[in-house]
This record gives structure tokens, sequence and C-alpha cells, in this order.
């Protein structure tokens, strides 16, 4: 059975210290560097260019979609996002008027989104199960501005949403 000397239990602790302070040094960089547009720069997330706040996104997961790397995503991306229940009826105003765009996530539920134009001006961006067209034409006929097939990528969905709000005319957020 092989023991650790404490010079060794040093070491090991050094490196994971400097392989955080390496990370935090590129998360840094990383929000410091000038906008990109998107697809301009080679697989890298796009960022929002204009000063200002950032947009806030509205996420609403039905039957507990997993969002988690898309959340982390997002705010990487520049964006605050802002985890909601799919009973948005029951919601304070004030929770929603800041919202520029909703990603709702899971099986198209007509009432959610006739709730969301209701409630409030903000585009939608639907991301549905299943293999077929059918899910992505309901949601698109049940009132969403966009609709994708879950699998694609976080990347995309973050260039799907700048895209949205850039025809849209919403304020962007710094990198």
């Amino acid at each position: 059975m092989g023991t650790t000397t404490g010079f060794e239990r040093q070491h090991a602790v050094a490196r994971t210290l400097a392989w955080v302070c390496r990370t935090i040094g590129r998360f840094r960089r990383a929000r410091r560097q000038e906008p990109k547009e998107a697809g301009a720069s080679g697989g890298e997330i796009p960022r929002q260019g204009a000063p200002g706040l950032p947009a806030v996104i509205g996420l609403v997961t039905i039957e507990g979609c997993p969002m988690q790397t898309l959340f982390l995503t997002l705010q990487e991306a520049g964006f605050q996002v802002r985890r909601l229940n799919a009973s948005v009826d029951h919601l304070p105003a004030e929770e929603l008027a800041d919202i520029a765009l909703f990603l709702v996530c899971g099986n198209v539920c007509p009432q959610l989104y006739q709730a969301l134009r209701r409630r409030s001006p903000a585009r939608i961006l639907a991301m549905v199960p299943g293999g077929g067209d059918a899910e992505v034409l309901s949601a698109l006929s049940a009132g969403a501005d966009d609709a994708q097939k879950l699998g694609i990528s976080e990347r995309e969905v973050a260039a799907r949403i700048q895209a949205l709000l850039r025809r849209a005319g919403k304020p962007r957020s710094t990198p």
C-alpha cells in the first residue's frame, strides 16, 4: 500500500491551485475580450456586443430537461439567465418585465406559449424533444418565434438567441 509524503501532498495541492488560477485567468481574459461577431470566431461562443446591461433570458423547463450546461453557456456568453417555472401566470409582472427572450425546453405546451405572449412582449425560443418535425411545427404554430429539436449544441442555442435579439432590436450585453 503506497503512502504519500507531505511533499507529494503539497505538490498536488500546488498543482491544483495553479490550475484553478489559470482557469480563473482564462475566464477573466475571455470576459474582457472584444466582442466577436457570430461565425467569425471559429467555434467560440458568440458574445453580446453593445454596451449596456446583459440581456435577460427566462429559462422555462418542462418535465425536468437537463439544462445546467446550457445555463452556464448562456451566462458565459454574456446573458443574465433567470430560471422560471412553467406556471408563468402566477409570477409577478415585475419578474417578467426585463426578460428579453424566453427559452422554453420540453414538450410543446400551447397554454404556456399563450401565457408568455399575454404577459410579455419577449421572443420565445422553444427547444422540443422528439425526432420528427411535428414537434417543431407544433411549437411554431403554438406561438414560438423559433423552435429547435433538443440535441443541438449549447453554443448554437446561444447564437440563435443572439440572432433573435438582434432581429428584435433588444439591447445586448457587454462582453
